[in-house]
């Protein structure tokens, strides 16, 4: 898996519309609903604000009033062969007159996508856990203490205590031998970008 390092911007003019396509490292849904409003704040006369995005888990687009499957779903697709996670794509088009299409959208918006990529500058990132700790609460403070170098992510109670983190599986290793003395985790998959 690969996410960008920063923001990236590509720019083509295809028969007089204008596509302009931005990327955006993102890791929720909030911080996509910002980025989409931004958008349309810095490009507020565009005809349409088309949208693919990739999450832990999640993913969604938009064609915002595109023909259906002709905008967001080629985005999404190209998002997903190139193994891209905690992104946002958005293509913002000004209608130049002339229509393209179903098959000119679609290599479109493709090719926007592919182009924004080939600038950015990536990184790959390895897969990781969601790891939930169940202990008494007179380990709590204990456990906390040992692992305070990993990223919380969540501590709630009910009869134990429940620590929640994010860990790489060479982190999962370490955590495993050291708190299986103390405790049993719960060990959840997640295909976490850490």
């Amino acid at each position: 898996m690969k996410i960008i390092l920063k923001e990236e911007i590509y720019q083509e003019e295809i028969k007089h519309s204008k596509f302009i396509t931005l990327l955006f490292l993102v890791k929720s849904k909030e911080e996509i609903k910002t980025y989409l409003e931004k958008v349309k704040r810095e490009y507020p006369k565009a005809n349409h604000y088309c949208y693919a995005f990739r999450l832990e888990q999640e993913k969604g687009m938009s064609d915002d009033r595109e023909p259906a499957k002709t905008a967001g779903a080629p985005m999404l697709t190209v998002l997903e062969k190139q193994d891209m996670v905690q992104i946002l794509a958005v293509t913002v088009r000004y209608f130049g007159g002339i229509k393209l299409g179903p098959g000119g959208l679609i290599k479109a918006y493709t090719s926007g996508v592919q182009h924004a990529l080939e600038l950015a500058s990536k990184q790959e990132v390895e897969p990781g856990y969601e790891v939930t700790i169940s202990c008494s609460y007179q380990e709590e403070k204990k456990l906390e203490r040992m692992f305070q170098t990993l990223r919380k992510k969540n501590k709630y109670y009910d009869e134990k205590c429940h620590l929640v983190y994010y860990v790489t599986k060479k982190e999962l290793e370490l955590m495993q031998e050291v708190a299986l003395e103390y405790c049993t985790p719960t060990l959840i998959p997640k295909g976490k970008d850490i």
